[in-house]
C-alpha cells in the first residue's frame, strides 16, 4: 500500500468529517431534563443555572446515586 500524501490525509479528513456532519443528532431539553431528575432536590434552582456538577459537594449528585457513592 502506497503512503499517503498529506492532501490525500486532508481529503480523507474532510469527506469523514461531512459524513459525519450528516448524521442524525439526538436532542434533549436541558432545563425539561434536569427539573425531571432533581424534581425534589432543594438545589434545583442552582442545577438550573450552573449544572448539577456545581452541587457535587452539596450533596445533590449522591442524592441522586450518582457520583462518589
Amino acid at each position: 500500500m502506497a503512503k499517503k500524501t498529506d492532501e490525500e490525509l486532508y481529503d480523507v479528513a474532510i469527506n469523514m468529517i461531512g459524513s459525519v456532519a450528516k448524521l442524525p443528532i439526538i436532542r434533549v431539553d436541558r432545563e425539561a431534563f434536569l427539573r425531571q431528575q432533581f424534581a425534589d432536590s432543594e438545589y434545583l434552582d442552582e442545577i438550573l443555572e450552573h449544572g448539577p456538577a456545581t452541587c457535587i459537594y452539596g450533596g445533590v449528585i449522591a442524592e441522586k446515586g450518582g457520583w462518589g457513592d
